[in-house]
């Protein structure tokens, strides 16, 4: 049988190019991690690498090659009995067939989200509300981006998770700021950059997701504070 370790290395080199928005190389960890933990009957260590397979997939917009390994993730799963796992296997595939616009597939992430809020499981909550308030962001539905995101800001905030906290925030204000909330979207700007400095200040660095939001906000702001007149500020204040 194979060592932990063994399986343990390319899941945290995983973790780390993942991180730094590397989603080749972390797909290639997680996909060797998973296949080593398969060989060695690890049906946790399966479990924590097609996850974060899942993730590299989603966050590539690639929702069908997630629903693949969705089906992986609800075999195993299984395999380990009633628990989170199958919690959070509903709620990866929801959010993937919502990516896909299927039919039904805001109904089934409401449930999934209902779902995740009945175990407490603040973690997977903020991730999938995020992910699909991007979706939204970008479809134009911004008072679903609003309410989407603050959700995911409110779980993020339970797990003290700085980047998540980050794409949440940053979310609710170029949504606020397009719907024409000014003070909504001051107000969650000002608790950004003070949440910004703090995890500076604890040497805690935020992902390249949330930094590539972050930039996108801060260009937004610029546009803005140009006036109407400038072309993207015209566009982003349009809702």
């Amino acid at each position: 049988r194979l060592g932990r370790q063994s399986i343990d290395v390319p899941y945290t080199w995983g973790c780390v190019r993942r991180f730094y928005g590397q989603l080749e190389e972390a797909r290639s960890h997680f996909h060797t991690g998973w296949q080593l933990a398969k060989q060695a009957q690890d049906h946790w260590r399966e479990c924590t690498c097609l996850t974060r397979l899942i993730m590299v997939e989603l966050e590539s917009h690639q929702p069908q090659a997630a629903l693949t390994y969705c089906a992986e993730l609800t075999t195993v799963a299984t395999q380990m009995g009633e628990g989170s796992e199958t919690v959070h296997t509903a709620a990866l595939e929801a959010i993937a067939r919502y990516g896909l616009q299927e039919p039904e597939a805001d109904r089934h992430l409401a449930q999934a989200c209902a779902a995740l809020e009945a175990i407490d499981s603040p973690s997977i909550l903020a991730y999938v509300q995020t992910l699909a308030a991007e979706w939204e962001y970008d479809r134009g539905e911004t008072q679903s981006v609003i309410q989407r995101a603050g959700v995911a800001l409110e779980a993020a905030q339970r797990v003290d998770n700085p980047s998540e906290i980050a794409l949440a925030e940053t979310l609710l204000i170029q949504a606020y700021r397009r719907s024409g909330d000014t003070a909504q979207a001051n107000r969650h700007y000002r608790e950004l950059t003070e949440r910004c400095q703090s995890a500076e200040s604890r040497l805690q660095a935020l992902s390249f997701r949330a930094q590539q939001r972050l930039t996108q906000l801060e260009q937004l702001e610029q546009s803005l504070s140009q006036g109407p007149s400038h072309p993207d500020a015209a566009q982003v204040s349009s809702p």
